[in-house]
């Protein structure tokens, strides 16, 4: 199977309960951070608690192909 996939150039993998389009609280954890440095570390707490990362996933599915690329609910990449 991961030679049937290492043909493949990019794997895209939809993430439909990760929503980067969240606000975080203003006056939380974080306030004093820059909006790029906040909403590159809220992403990567929606993704860590996805529920993709509890499925049986294929490992072959996802490193064979050269290119990763994820998106949120809103077909949103994540940075």
């Amino acid at each position: 199977m991961y030679a049937w996939y290492c043909d493949l150039a990019v794997c895209y993998v939809y993430m439909s309960d990760v929503d980067v389009s969240l606000d975080e609280d203003p006056g939380g954890e974080g306030a004093g951070d820059t909006p790029s440095a906040l909403q590159y570390r809220t992403t990567l707490n929606r993704f860590g608690a996805s529920r993709w990362f509890t499925r049986g996933w294929t490992l072959q599915e996802l490193i064979a192909p050269s290119r990763r690329i994820f998106y949120d609910v809103n077909w949103l990449p994540l940075l």
